[in-house]
């Protein structure tokens, strides 16, 4: 570029002395005189010695006094105190409307003298044109009053007991103030510049005694440093009152908040050395050098982020190795908890960072999350004097904790020593995986339980030993046993039939203990049968059973004594060989009978040997003969089936125990989670900080003397104002404390002017913020991280200016119109804007957390889409408004005109604001819900505010009434929408404010809306005075109401119950619903973040819900969803995502589950009292 650093640093000088008048030109909104007969100094400046840090305006005529009461002889009295009553309402209001960019002061000591004033030259070329023949003015002296002392006030009004307004100062600083700027306005109109410094150097002398800190016990302190400053003046030639200087002349101002520290700053660098400017971020603005640094995301081992974040958020660091970059965070996307995170993780990699933001609300709200880590000295905060600080506040102050700082011994015991850090983090990798290992083990016991239920058949068996069933029980052994079980029938048939038999005969049954006959016998029955001897003939027969004896020999031979003489005394009967062969099948059947009683006896204890061994009984084994039937299986297929279950259920067993190991390390009393890890790393290289800085003599004895000076005063700014003269003073407490965190202004008055003292500075809110102030922040770091919203609103300061002052100071310093603050025919750009030109593409957060779909829809469809930046709704947690099934109402109301003061004022709707509130605080549903109470007018605000306070109704932490500037960065619960508008006609006041068109206006306008509609959490209220269809088109309000009116209702398919995705899941929600009872809602598979959530369970009474998910089913396992695009690599990391959207989480596993019927019921009765 053709353009140097100290030329843009110029033309940034020149943009602040167009738009931000100091010093005599200082514009005041309202500057009211506060007579010495209502108020006093030295009670306020005596502080609370009556016990009230707070000073009453002492009206009392007109708070006493009922109007009609008023006399003639007091009329007067009466009117200048109301006079005085109602400037002081206007000051109240109007502070309340506009915090940021307006503060109120008590200034005093006041004195007169002259000044040269030089006459405004007219720029305009046709104006000089008109006028050439005009002759020039020259300088004249102009009197003026200078008031040397200033304190930031705030005016607050309480009721009595009669209803009447009570007004009262109370110091927003306890630190009496030099009115610095007109001062070295004064001493460098007259080249005296050493004198200023002189006088500072005096004043400090009495600062560092204490005696501009209130309690003041005593008004000689302002006359003596009068006295001081009165020699100082003599030796200029200033033309000064000598006599005139007093302390009775209250003047009470709300006037534009000044930056005289940043012009300051601004006008040493425009000198600086270009090569010096050149080597910190600043570079980033005219040279291509280190930002397209391309590196990759920190991989989750090494990202030190301790807060929940999501995919969008860890991706940001990969622009931290950039000379400058930007993050866009639109509204509700975590963009705060990503300022956190990346602090953290750039404090852990021995980073110093400056953290700054001209909304007190963004560095609070950053400072409170980094506090939550617990690291003594982490961040030294420095809550700025314009805005009221609360106790806790203060006493989180870098001044509070240094001052406790004695000695690196007694401060070693508050951060754990870094010896113990290697054992503290040496299993950190593991912990960061352990809760997605449970989750992971109980998808596996799920799984198996789904491949378990392919042998639910097996249930049909007894109750069986499987595991001696699978080890010994063969396909031959089976058969053996049947073949026993079906002998041992079998005999028992052959007992039966010959049971009559065996009483014919008196044989020793012993004789068939271990010996059969029955087939010898069937011989000698055969053989007789064939030749039995038929005749009456003893020789003939005596020869027959000779001749038998003979032939059977070897059978008869083998037969016991008595069966041989039973068979040779029925062969000798005179009888036929029919009888014979009777008698002889009798007698078989009696050896049948004792044998096979013998034989089953012996079976009988084969049988118990196989049943032993197998752990069966005679019924276990008949029914798995009967089950091999049914089901078509061999016993050896059996014995495969039952193996394959029991390694499941072996394998179960052993996650079940994973499990158990892995729980009691997460959820056991020495728990370490990530923020723990992040704590610990940092509190290690504080400790280190402090170790390695202590042991230098030379810094332990600045560390000495800086003790004393925070012991003697706690307040951040005493303390630091006398740091900057020093730069080690500074540079010293920052090589213990990593972090800072303080606004733009205090940056530059708080901070040496010394390039790269930091190596990060993060701007947060810098949608809002020009460049022209985040220069010296810049100079003073290697590397600078813009974080805002570029549709969001911007710094409308010089909206309704005319260009050509601009067009002439980007001239005069040949300032590229990418990098003009005020490009001719646009509205001012923000460093946001400007950023964008420069430093490569963004990293935008996507995940919307803060509200429901319907509720961002609207800026999600103008200002989102439309540029590629979809934001995903994350929040699915919806709060209807009574029986309307709606989270966007529209009330309309009938305008009366009745209470009006004005065209940007609608009483009616004001009073429909406190009922609509009224009535909602009185549900439980919103017990401490958060209310906002939003207008795009400060007159309706105001108005608002005073119907509220009139009902003794006061903002609060929960209860918020502005104009739309007031809102951004805040969000609140439920918002509630005054549009004030009730004709037609009125779109020329609204045109201004949320006109579509324009060529400056469109844009800032765009942004306003943006704001307005997208602060909600729960529910938006629109309180309308005519129907919609008769509002004026060309507005956004109109849009916005449509957009309401068709999207405000909840759809119905949200609260019907969804297929399950696994029994597991339906058995749950069955038990649950039961044992609920009344009073409950589950749903299930509920759309959040891109996922389903398994259920929702819903207390209806109090709105509280609970997120349950059902750990087994695998439908999140690498879950891509096609509608979002949303890729998570793990359920954790899901759950992270949707408890930053606001969810609670409940988690059931599966092995739990299975576990016992009473662990069921326990479960379910834990969820109860959840919810």
């Amino acid at each position: 570029m053709n353009f140097s650093l100290n030329s843009y640093i110029k033309y940034c000088l020149g943009y602040l002395s167009l738009t931000r008048p100091t010093g005599f030109n200082r514009g005041t909104s309202i500057d009211i005189k506060i007579p010495q007969e209502y108020f006093s100094l030295s009670k306020l400046t005596n502080g609370d010695t009556d016990g009230s840090l707070s000073e009453i305006i002492n009206l009392d005529y007109y708070y006493n006094t009922d109007p009609k009461d008023v006399t003639e002889e007091n009329e007067e009295k009466y009117k200048k105190e109301k006079a005085l009553a109602l400037q002081l309402d206007e000051i109240y209001s109007k502070a309340k409307n506009d915090t940021f960019t307006k503060e109120t002061i008590l200034r005093f000591g006041r004195f007169d003298f002259e000044v040269l004033e030089e006459p405004i030259v007219d720029t305009d070329e046709e104006v000089l044109e008109t006028k050439k023949d005009t002759p020039v003015e020259e300088a004249k002296l102009v009197s003026k009053q200078f008031y040397l002392f200033s304190l930031p006030v705030r005016i607050d009004k309480e009721k009595d007991k009669n209803n009447i307004d009570k007004y009262t100062i109370i110091p927003v600083d306890f630190e009496v103030r030099l009115n610095l700027p007109p001062l070295y306005e004064i001493f460098r109109t007259y080249k005296k510049e050493d004198l200023v410094y002189e006088f500072l150097n005096e004043y400090t002398k009495l600062e560092s005694e204490g005696g501009f800190s209130i309690p003041i016990p005593s008004e000689k302190i302002f006359l003596d440093l009068w006295h001081i400053l009165k020699a100082k003046l003599r030796l200029t030639e200033a033309v000064f009152n000598e006599s005139s200087f007093t302390l009775d002349d209250l003047r009470l101002t709300l006037a534009p908040r000044a930056n005289f520290f940043l012009v300051e700053d601004l006008t040493k660098l425009a000198k600086e050395k270009e090569e010096l400017l050149e080597g910190t971020s600043l570079s980033g603005w005219f040279s291509e050098e280190g930002l397209n640094v391309n590196s990759d995301s920190c991989e989750e081992k090494s990202l030190y982020f301790p807060f929940p974040y999501d995919k969008f958020q860890s991706a940001t660091t990969s622009l931290l190795g950039n000379k400058a970059s930007i993050i866009q965070g639109p509204p509700g996307t975590g963009k705060s908890e990503t300022i956190s995170n990346i602090i953290s993780h750039l404090a852990v990699n021995k980073n110093k960072v400056l953290f700054v933001s001209q909304k007190p609300q963004a560095l609070r709200v950053v400072k409170d999350k980094l506090k939550t880590l617990g690291v003594p000295l982490l961040f030294g905060y420095i809550p700025s004097v314009k805005f009221e600080q609360s106790q806790d506040e203060e006493s989180d102050t870098i001044s509070s904790q240094l001052a406790a700082l004695d000695t690196y011994g007694a401060y070693k015991g508050v951060v754990k020593s870094s010896s113990n850090l290697n054992s503290f983090t040496q299993n950190s990798d593991v912990v960061f995986d352990k809760r997605d290992k449970i989750i992971s083990l109980e998808r596996e016991i799920f799984r198996l339980e789904e491949q378990k239920r392919n042998y639910d058949f097996l249930d049909q068996l007894p109750s069986i030993d499987e595991e001696r069933i699978i080890t010994d029980l063969t396909e031959d052994l089976f058969s053996a046993y049947k073949n026993i079980l079906h002998k041992i029938s079998a005999n028992k048939n052959l007992i039966e039939n010959t049971h009559d038999i065996s009483k014919k005969y008196s044989f020793d049954k012993e004789l068939f203990c271990d010996s059969t006959f029955s087939d010898l016998l069937k011989t000698v029955l055969a053989d007789v049968k064939k030749t039995g001897f038929d005749r009456s003939f003893k020789l003939g027969r005596y020869i027959n059973n000779l001749s038998r004896k003979i032939r059977l020999k070897s059978h008869l031979g083998q037969l016991p004594k008595e069966i041989y003489e039973e068979i040779d005394s029925i062969l000798k009967k005179d009888s036929s060989r029919h009888s014979a062969t009777k008698e002889l099948e009798q007698l078989l059947g009696f050896c049948i009978y004792w044998e096979a009683i013998q034989e089953n006896e012996k079976l009988e204890i084969s049988l118990q040997e196989i049943e032993s061994n197998l752990n069966l009984s005679r019924d276990d084994f008949s029914t798995i003969s009967s089950f091999l039937k049914e089901n078509s299986l061999s016993v050896s297929e059996l014995v495969v089936k039952l193996s394959d279950r029991a390694l499941l259920n072996h394998n179960q067993q052993n996650f079940r125990e994973d499990i158990s190991t892995l729980k009691k390390e997460v959820t056991g009393k020495n728990q370490i989670t990530r923020k723990d890890i992040v704590a610990q790393y940092l509190s290690s290289i504080i400790e280190d900080n402090i170790k390695n800085n202590v042991s230098q003599v030379k810094i332990y004895r600045k560390l000495q003397e800086l003790q004393k000076a925070f012991k003697k005063s706690k307040k951040a700014f005493k303390t630091f104002d006398k740091l900057k003269n020093d730069p080690t003073n500074f540079e010293t407490i920052l090589n213990i404390v990593p972090v800072w965190i303080m606004d733009l202004d205090d940056a530059s008055r708080l901070i040496p002017l010394v390039s790269n003292m930091f190596d990060y500075v993060v701007f947060d809110e810098a949608s809002q913020c020009n460049i022209a102030y985040t220069i010296p922040s810049m100079y003073r770091a290697k590397k600078a991280v813009f974080v805002g919203d570029p549709e969001q609103m911007r710094d409308s300061t010089v909206m309704f200016k005319s260009n050509q002052a601009f067009d002439q100071l980007a001239s005069r310093y040949k300032v590229p119109e990418s990098l003009q603050i005020k490009p001719t025919g646009t509205a001012v750009q923000s460093v946001l804007d400007i950023a964008k030109t420069r430093f490569g593409i963004p990293k935008i957060l996507q995940y919307h957390y803060r509200s429901p779909m319907e509720l961002i829809g609207f800026s999600n469809k103008y200002f989102y889409e439309p540029k590629g930046k979809r934001l995903i709704a994350l929040n699915n947690k919806y709060l209807t408004y009574k029986d309307t099934n709606r989270i966007m109402v529209l009330h309309n109301i009938e305008y009366s005109g009745i209470g009006e003061i004005g065209d940007n004022t609608n009483n009616a709707e004001a009073v429909k604001a406190l009922e609509l509130y009224l009535d909602m605080i009185k549900d439980p549903k919103y017990e401490n819900k958060s209310f906002a109470i939003l207008t795009f007018f400060n007159d309706q605000a105001e108005l608002i505010r005073k119907v509220f306070e009139d009902n003794r109704i006061k903002e609060s932490d929960k209860l918020k009434i502005a104009v739309i500037e007031g809102i951004q960065g805040d969000e609140k619960d439920i918002v509630i929408y005054s549009f004030v508008i009730r004709d037609a006609a009125q779109k020329r006041q609204y045109r201004p404010l949320t006109g579509e068109t324009g060529d400056m206006q469109a844009d800032i306008n765009a942004g306003r809306v943006n704001v307005a509609f997208s602060r909600a959490k729960l529910q938006v209220h629109c309180i309308i005075s005519m129907p919609i269809e008769k509002i004026p088109s060309g507005i956004w309000i109109k849009k916005y109401l449509e957009y309401v009116r068709d999207n405000g209702e909840v759809s119905a398919s949200r609260l019907t119950l969804q297929k399950f995705d696994s029994y597991f899941e339906e058995e749950f929600y069955h038990l649950l619903k039961k044992k609920l009872g009344k009073g409950y809602t589950i749903q299930n598979q509920v759309e959040s973040c891109g996922f389903k959530i398994d259920f929702v369970a819903t207390n209806t009474s109090t709105g509280r819900q609970l997120a349950i998910e059902c750990d087994g089913p695998t439908h999140f396992k690498d879950h891509i969803d096609e509608a979002y695009g949303i890729y998570v690599d793990s359920d954790i990391q899901r759950q992270r995502v949707l408890e930053s959207a606001g969810w609670t989480f409940c988690r059931i596993g599966y092995s739990e589950w299975i576990e016992s019927e009473d662990n069921k019921e326990t479960i379910v009765k834990n969820i109860k009292l959840l919810l």
